[in-house]
């Protein structure tokens, strides 16, 4: 893929449920994305997108959302309001700090952000970690 800067216009898909823009060297998301209400699944990652797109924030169906390797800076404080996300990889970033609110994504089990610059989690995401980290080991109990 090489989307670039001429994405397709999202508009017209407005029943998707999935949607990968990976590997296209965006610098951005189309504010289009928002349209796309049902949307469950995205995928932005290895794009070169530095500012979390804050389109992204109006999904409120998203359950995973992957955007590693994007050279992303920073999660913004309002990823609290994506409520049903159950997985959210933000691995392989500039990331030097995870913001708080991401603890309060009650849905979420699986949180992946390796390789990033974190020397400092706060308590509330240590516990999410933990959480998610029982839910893994639980979850590969369950399947032996």
């Amino acid at each position: 893929n090489n989307l670039i800067e001429d994405p397709p216009k999202f508009n017209l898909f407005s029943n998707i449920i999935t949607i990968n823009i990976s590997h296209n060297n965006l610098t951005h998301i189309p504010r289009e994305i928002h349209n796309l209400k049902r949307l469950v699944n995205v995928n932005i990652s290895f794009n070169t997108i530095i500012d979390f797109p804050i389109e992204i924030l109006t999904l409120s169906s998203l359950e995973k959302l992957f955007i590693s390797n994007t050279h992303l800076k920073y999660i913004p404080i309002d990823i609290k309001l994506l409520q049903n996300i159950e997985l959210l990889d933000i691995s392989n970033n500039l990331l030097t700090d995870i913001p708080v609110q991401v603890s309060e994504l009650e849905h979420l089990q699986e949180f992946i952000y390796n390789g990033n610059n974190i020397n400092i989690f706060h308590r509330e995401i240590r516990f999410l970690i933990h959480r998610c980290i029982v839910f893994e080991q639980m979850r590969y109990e369950l399947i032996k």
